[in-house]
């Protein structure tokens, strides 16, 4: 099947591979040529090599190319460049034809923009789980902590991180609520967390919210029961800045003993 090209005034050209150049409407112009019907009987790319759409535009008695066939819709890296005006071998040059082919080139700003784009929104999915993860990570502050009246528990160097002395945890068989003071000093220039850890197992077995300066934690619960007797632990204080909690500074360990005592009959 051959569509010859009709002699219209077109004032841009497509460039194929073999070196002939097409005359063809603008995208723009096409759309000004009204709203009757029309029919894309192919397409036209630069290298008709690769086609075996039994299909060809002819420019004149030397001149001709192979085509492709028609597809609503191209790639995602490709363009519509325009449309060529056509007729079919048994028109009438004076026809008014209402054949089209569309031309087809590679859109190279899609296909700089596109992975880049992807790029993009990787990397901000990235950065928004990464925030996530961060902000769930830091504690708030722990709203089960008071203010306390002691004294002696009070930091009178300011420069420095004044840690409690916890040696003993007591709690009942049977029973995950401990009685104890978990205290952040005031004076502190810091948030106090605290961790109570089973050394046997590794196990945190609590972990507290944020403690401001002069305020404790008089009671709290473990993660399980633990068995009567004597367990080796270790209370962590882990320390943030006030302003800007995601700051953390040392962290202090204590070795204690967890003392389960068996409930009285």
């Amino acid at each position: 099947m051959h569509y010859h090209l009709l002699d219209k005034k077109m004032m841009s050209y497509f460039r194929t591979n073999d070196g002939t150049y097409w005359p063809y409407y603008t995208k723009k112009e096409f759309k000004m040529l009204g709203d009757h019907s029309f029919c894309i009987c192919g397409e036209l790319r630069k290298d008709s090599k690769k086609s075996n759409y039994n299909y060809w535009l002819v420019k004149d008695e030397r001149t001709r190319i192979q085509l492709f066939e028609y597809h609503l819709k191209n790639k995602w890296y490709e363009k519509t460049v325009g449309y060529i005006p056509v007729k079919e071998d048994n028109e009438n040059d004076g026809v008014n034809s209402s054949y089209f082919i569309k031309i087809v080139d590679r859109s190279y700003i899609k296909i700089f923009l596109y992975p880049v784009f992807y790029l993009l929104v990787a990397l901000f999915i990235f950065l928004g789980i990464s925030w996530y993860i961060n902000k769930e990570a830091i504690p708030k502050v722990d709203q089960s902590a008071v203010v306390y009246d002691l004294n002696g528990l009070i930091n009178e160097q300011p420069d420095k991180i004044m840690l409690p002395g916890i040696t003993t945890i007591n709690l009942q068989e049977k029973s995950t609520n401990v009685q104890q003071m978990l205290p952040n000093p005031k004076g502190n220039q810091c948030y106090f967390q605290y961790q109570v850890i089973l050394d046997s197992t590794k196990e945190i077995l609590y972990k507290s919210g944020l403690i401001p300066p002069g305020k404790m934690i008089t009671q709290f619960h473990l993660t399980r029961e633990l068995s009567v007797g004597e367990h080796q632990g270790t209370v962590r204080i882990l320390t943030r800045d006030l302003k800007n909690p995601k700051i953390t500074f040392n962290t202090g360990e204590v070795m204690i003993t967890l003392n389960v005592q068996k409930t009285s009959e």
